[in-house]
């Protein structure tokens, strides 16, 4: 993967990788199951 100088030079390339919907859908399921996590260890102090 290139460097990436600004967020400007970056975002072109974010929206093409993620184009294929299997891909946001694992996203989607990735950070929901991350806040999840964060939420309950937040909820049970461990």
């Amino acid at each position: 993967m290139a460097g990436f100088g600004s967020f400007r030079e970056f975002y072109p390339f974010y929206p093409r990788e993620h184009r294929d919907r299997t891909c946001r859908r694992l996203h989607v399921l990735g950070s929901g199951a991350a806040l999840l996590c964060l939420l309950a260890a937040f909820m049970t102090g461990r």
